[in-house]
């Protein structure tokens, strides 16, 4: 049977960091024989031989080659490709793993659009938003207008027939970016590239010990040199205009520009002035004033700084923004039928928690800097576009897990304070449907969190959403029954969750005076609303005074024409209950709750008797 994927994975001394990967490659969907995993071991001496000799034995679909160190993972990938015999490559690091339907999902919609390159949503351990590239499928995707230059990783599947007949390889020795000139030249030179969001495909994890390749100190005039190699591809291969200069403002924007913020003003005075002068040797080089016209917001202050050689006051401007972060309130929270509405506003602020601001000068916004900074021209200054081109997303997934997906809503910006002057951030309305917000799957049993991510004007960061801090978890809306009962709960910190059918706090819930209506008893239910109609099934416990079995009747609560729940069953005949007081309970999510009423069942009727009226949940 032809191989439709091969896995391709340099391996270097992972030690236990490689059993995620395994573990994935052991649950994908796709059927074994259709794939196969081409391990490259690039002179490990960690056991991790052994370690895959073992897999391969229990993977028939896995081969292990041997080479000599070689210092870097450019080589072994090289050599993975070339004994690759799928249809397309699929490029894995040792540390990281696939979804399980990963290699399903991505072969079939590169075949569907008869891709050269697919980019499979990837998800980080690290970092909970959803990226602008991930907001949606894009079957062809255009290089400068879709948002592929924001991730060069090399975690994407490639037809080996394209990569072959480009002769596209990796850089190989000890070096840093290997992988920006290798995706680069793919997607300058492919015809089709499709990107696949609404399925996690990758997760890229990384390790608490800072033991990533990426994540080591860098030698800067080393690293600019390595970047020129992707550089060069872009100079080589795309005509000189606007195209080039997009692509080339997007490597001067996040491997340049935004290292000048905070990183920058951390480090020590030799490591900046090292820094400062690679960066100013690259710009002179390889990025002319008009790749400047491309960035945004803070990166043109400091491209100003820059190219004019003011260290000092670019050391300044990064100290302003040393622990910047998100500052949000949620506006208003409701329930409307079956969904949960919700406006929250966001924005930037500096380590005291004040707002990063803009002045309102001649109907436009001026950034107001807390560094001093030179005399320079109004249109750097001027954030006018990078404000209205401000994203806010608010994201939710399940707890302990990092695949977010954004709710759907609207951003507007916020309004001009009684200063004149303006907060760097928007403002959101969005809406929850637990039968959809999983990027379309309902939410399952379980905890569910959101978090805030505003990112513009060169700046990115993500927050949980909270409220204000509590004495313990509270309920800030009644329950949303659709057909799960979902609460949205405020805990001790303040963070804010989504309870799906789960404990909920004390009292929120609570039965009302219960009714015995012929054979059917109705209760309402105070602290449950929904879109009438709406229903769910629970069980109408029975228990006997004294001993005995009870009876369990099947029940259902059900949203009426007012979008308050009641709660109705009915109740078994007199002559199926033994004469004695039944004490009523029902089980709500799993939980067995008293209702403030029993049943007695005498020998001329059964009556319903009332009591106190204590909480159900």
């Amino acid at each position: 049977m032809t191989v439709n994927v091969s896995v391709v994975v340099a391996v270097y001394n992972p030690g236990r960091h490689i059993e995620p990967l395994l573990d994935s490659l052991r649950a994908q969907t796709m059927p074994p024989e259709q794939f196969e995993t081409v391990f490259v071991d690039d002179g490990s001496t960690d056991g991790t031989p052994d370690r895959l000799d073992a897999f391969a034995v229990e993977m028939p679909n896995a081969r292990v080659i041997r080479i000599p160190a070689s210092g870097g993972p450019g080589r072994p990938r090289n050599v993975g490709i070339e004994a690759a015999r799928g249809d397309y490559v699929q490029i894995v690091d040792n540390d990281d793993s696939l979804f399980p339907q990963a290699l399903e999902r991505l072969y079939a919609y590169a075949v569907q659009h008869s891709s050269d390159v697919v980019v499979g949503r990837e998800v980080r351990n690290q970092r909970a938003a959803v990226g602008r590239l991930f907001e949606r499928n894009v079957p062809n995707a255009v290089l400068g207008a879709d948002a592929l230059m924001s991730l060069m990783t090399p975690h994407k599947m490639f037809r080996r027939q394209f990569l072959a007949d480009n002769g596209i390889r990796f850089f190989e020795g000890r070096r840093r970016l290997e992988d920006h000139p290798f995706v680069i030249e793919a997607f300058v030179k492919a015809k089709v590239i499709s990107v696949l969001s609404d399925y996690a495909c990758y997760f890229w994890t990384i390790r608490d010990d800072q033991s990533n390749a990426g994540l080591r100190p860098l030698d800067w005039p080393s690293w600019y040199d390595n970047l020129t190699d992707a550089i060069r591809v872009v100079e080589t291969h795309v005509d000189d205009g606007e195209l080039r200069d997009r692509l080339l403002a997007a490597w001067y924007g996040s491997k340049v520009l935004e290292k000048l913020g905070a990183g920058f003003a951390k480090r020590d005075s030799e490591d900046q002035r090292k820094q400062w002068d690679a960066a100013r040797s690259l710009i002179a080089a390889h990025f002319p004033t008009s790749v400047s016209a491309h960035v945004v917001g803070i990166n043109r202050v400091r491209d100003y700084l820059l190219r004019n050689d003011e260290l000092e006051m670019a050391r300044a401007l990064g100290e302003s923004e040393i622990r910047l972060r998100i500052h949000h309130e949620i506006d208003a929270m409701d329930l409307e039928d079956d969904r949960i509405r919700m406006t929250v506003s966001a924005w930037f602020s500096y380590a005291d928690g004040s707002p990063v601001r803009c002045d309102v000068q001649d109907g436009r916004l001026l950034y107001r800097s807390r560094a001093p900074l030179p005399d320079m021209p109004r249109e750097v200054l001027d954030f006018s576009s990078d404000l209205e081109a401000l994203r806010l997303r608010v994201a939710i997934r399940r707890k302990g897990r990092w695949v977010p997906h954004n709710l759907p809503g609207d951003a507007r910006p916020l309004p001009v304070d009684s200063d004149g002057s303006r907060r760097v951030g928007m403002q959101s309305t969005v809406e929850i449907d637990p039968e959809s917000a999983f990027g379309g799957a309902p939410l399952r049993r379980g905890t569910w969190e959101l978090d805030v991510n505003l990112v513009g004007c060169g700046w990115s960061a993500t927050t949980p959403l909270r409220s204000e801090p509590k004495r313990r978890p509270v309920a800030m809306l009644d329950a949303l029954l659709t057909r799960h009962i979902t609460i949205p709960v405020a805990t001790k910190s303040g963070r804010v969750t989504l309870n799906v059918d789960q404990s909920r706090p004390p009292g929120l819930i609570t039965a009302g005076k219960p009714e015995l209506e012929g054979d059917t008893l109705v209760v309402p239910l105070r602290g449950v609303r929904g879109r009438p109609g709406a229903s769910v099934a629970v069980p109408l416990v029975l228990d006997p005074e004294g001993s005995g079995e009870r009876e369990v009747v099947a029940a259902v609560v059900e949203i009426n024409p007012n979008g308050r729940a009641d709660l109705r069953a009915t109740v078994p005949t007199r002559r199926r209950l033994r004469p004695t007081t039944w004490r009523l309970s029902i089980e709500l999510d799993g939980r067995r709750t008293p209702l403030p009423a029993s049943l007695h069942n005498g020998p001329l009727r059964t009556a319903l008797r009332h009591e106190s009226e204590p909480a159900v949940g």
